[in-house]
C-alpha cells in the first residue's frame, strides 16, 4: 500500500493532520515525528485530544522523505501514522 505523499515547498512550514477514533475518555498523551533521510525539522504535538500533527520545515527541493510519527494515547497504546513528503519548488 503506498503512502500518502505531499508536496511542500522548502520554504513552507506546513501542520499534516491526523484524527484518531478514541474510546470515551482516552486521550493523546504524545507524539514523536521523525523523518528520513535526515534533513527537514520534524515536531510532533496533539492540539486536540483527538487529533495528532506532525510539523515539517525546510525539505530540501527534489528531495523524497518518509515521514513516521508514533502516538501515545492515555491508555498506553500507541499507533504510527506515516506519510511522504516531496520537497517542491513550485
Amino acid at each position: 500500500m503506498a503512502l500518502v505523499r505531499y508536496d511542500q515547498h522548502p520554504s513552507a512550514i506546513v501542520d499534516y493532520p491526523c484524527d484518531w477514533t478514541l474510546p470515551t475518555s482516552v486521550t493523546i498523551t504524545a507524539v514523536v515525528s521523525t523523518v528520513l533521510p535526515a534533513g527537514p525539522t520534524v515536531s510532533g504535538t496533539f492540539p486536540t485530544t483527538t487529533r495528532s500533527q506532525t510539523r515539517v520545515t525546510s525539505p530540501t527541493a527534489d528531495v523524497l522523505y518518509q515521514v513516521e510519527e508514533v502516538v501515545t494515547f492515555s491508555n498506553g497504546e500507541k499507533r504510527v501514522q506515516e506519510f511522504e513528503v516531496m520537497g517542491k519548488n513550485n
